[in-house]
């Protein structure tokens, strides 16, 4: 990710991160989008939400750090693997996460954050398919 790019997920990131009902929608998009992925979550959905927000705030906490960075999606994709999660999945896992952020954040979701967050999801993505390998 470039400079700005990274500065425009951290000044946007508070926003989602503060938010209560973030989670909750960017579930209903996935299991709107992605119906099978719904039997891949066993356990409580607001343990997982809690777990997805944690996750979101420690990839945004670690872009400056390359080194861990690249380590905790590889290590995800690795989990997510033995849980079921196949590469088709990413995608409707990407278009929930951006519809929810347009709708999280409004007015500022403007094309740089958007260009932002996916370039961010791209590299997510990536690694967790190279974990999961």
């Amino acid at each position: 990710m470039t400079p700005d790019e990274i500065r425009l997920v951290r000044q946007t990131s508070d926003v989602i991160l503060g938010s209560s009902g973030f989670a909750d929608f960017f579930y209903d998009r996935l299991f709107a989008r992605a119906p099978e992925t719904r039997a891949l979550f066993r356990s409580d959905m607001q343990e997982q939400k809690m777990k997805f927000m944690n996750m979101i705030a420690t990839l945004v906490g670690s872009l400056d750090r390359p080194d861990v960075f690249a380590g905790v999606p590889r290590h995800l994709g690795s989990r997510h693997a033995n849980y079921g999660v196949i590469s088709d999945h990413y995608g409707p896992v990407g278009e929930a996460l951006i519809e929810a952020l347009e709708t999280e954040l409004a007015a500022r979701f403007t094309p740089d954050v958007r260009a932002a967050w996916i370039s961010l999801y791209g590299e997510v993505s990536t690694a967790m398919t190279r974990g999961a390998a």
